[in-house]
């Protein structure tokens, strides 16, 4: 889903901005730094949960913002379309001194194909039911065009699933640490007809940015519930983000790091959070030594460990952990020429899945068809997991 569209210039000034849902700062901020900090910008990079593809065009970056990266083909192919289309249109390149003098036939053109150049072709459903249907005509509900009218074999089905993803940039010794949390609920609908499906939610906190898919009734809207008639297949529902504190951390981890003339010896503590389901697999811990340092050497009485020579990398992997526990690793590597304890930093990185926990404490209550007399299977599951979790020491 495309979120917005910018015009920029080599030097970070926006020039068009066209925005069809919320678009944070923090994006915003990271594509102009990415143009400005750089001679070759990435065509497309991902911040804060959403995608952004740059595409240079003459004088001008055409900036688009996604949510994901999971339509980025389409997204790629419009952005390209949508340029062909501006230079048609104004009949000129892409200067700054263009896109000044011809900014309201820019902005239509740029709204325009938004909202009516390809309609609802980003609907998966609906582009399968532009590549299977053998008629003239698609087969699609016009009310409800995210619907193809194709009728559903099988079992009846209708499963929610809630994944957050945690971000936390953590700084010991200062109070600049960061930590953000993104949730999606994703919807799995197998279902005849035209059901009329709701979900009622509570949540402990209110949300800071929150979008909804175009199914969703904004007539029906009520708080904590909502109203939607759902595509055929996956999709996302609702998607938010909501602030945490660094004292709510599901994992913390305190490392230790003391050196001699030989070498360097590091002591490294993993506590699980007891809010956390009681086990719960695959968390791993890893790092790369500075500069200088050679011969890593480790061991813990849980877990595996592994060092990479090449990279300078250590992996520490912990197959089950307990909520509530702590887990040591300990471990030293050789100081070789080169070496400089002044200028070097550790980046301890944290990656785990947690089945069945929420770190923002959203629920859902209810999850209900109605008017159908048929048997529909029904799940929920809730899963928290790691984006950027990271922890940086200084080691001076």
């Amino acid at each position: 889903m495309i979120k917005g569209v910018f015009l920029i210039d080599v030097t970070g000034d926006i020039l068009v901005k066209y925005t069809c849902s919320i678009i944070k700062k923090e994006e915003v901020d990271m594509a102009i730094y990415s143009i400005r900090s750089s001679s070759t910008v990435p065509p497309f990079l991902e911040s804060f949960g959403s995608f952004i593809l740059f595409q240079k065009e003459d004088e001008i970056f055409v900036v688009c913002f996604c949510e994901s990266g999971k339509y980025s083909l389409f997204s790629s192919q419009y952005l390209l379309n949508m340029i062909s289309g501006i230079k048609i249109g104004i009949n000129d390149s892409l200067t700054i001194e263009s896109v000044k003098k011809n900014f309201p036939k820019i902005y239509e053109i740029i709204d325009q194909s938004l909202n009516n150049g390809f309609p609802f072709l980003d609907e998966p459903n609906v582009i399968l039911g532009c590549l299977d249907s053998i008629n003239d005509t698609l087969p699609i509900d016009y009310r409800y065009p995210w619907r193809t009218s194709i009728p559903q074999k099988g079992p009846q089905e209708l499963y929610a699933e809630v994944i957050e993803t945690m971000d936390l940039k953590n700084y010991y010794g200062d109070s600049n640490s960061f930590v953000s949390l993104r949730g999606s609920i994703y919807i799995h609908s197998k279902l005849d007809g035209i059901p009329i499906c709701s979900i009622s939610t509570t949540a402990p906190n209110q949300h800071d940015h929150v979008s909804y898919h175009r199914c969703v009734d904004p007539r029906q809207y009520i708080s904590r519930r909502i109203s939607f008639i759902p595509p055929n297949k996956d999709f996302c529902l609702m998607s938010y983000s909501t602030k945490m504190k660094v004292g709510n951390l599901p994992i913390m981890v305190v490392p230790k790091f003391s050196w001699s003339l030989t070498c360097m010896v590091f002591e490294i503590f993993l506590r699980i959070d007891s809010s956390l389901p009681n086990i719960f697999n695959d968390v791993v811990l890893s790092f790369s030594l500075p500069e200088g340092l050679f011969s890593a050497s480790m061991a813990s009485p849980s877990g595996k460990c592994f060092y990479d020579k090449e990279k300078r990398s250590i992996e520490w992997i912990l197959s089950e952990v307990t909520s509530g526990q702590s887990y040591l690793l300990n471990g030293s590597a050789s100081i070789g020429p080169g070496y400089q304890p002044d200028k070097n930093h550790i980046i301890v990185f944290i990656h785990f899945k947690a089945p069945g926990y929420i770190a923002s404490g959203l629920k859902i209550d209810t999850i209900d068809v109605e008017d159908n007399t048929s048997k529909i299977s029904k799940a929920i599951r809730y899963i928290t997991k790691s984006g950027s979790y990271s922890f940086n020491v200084c080691i001076n």
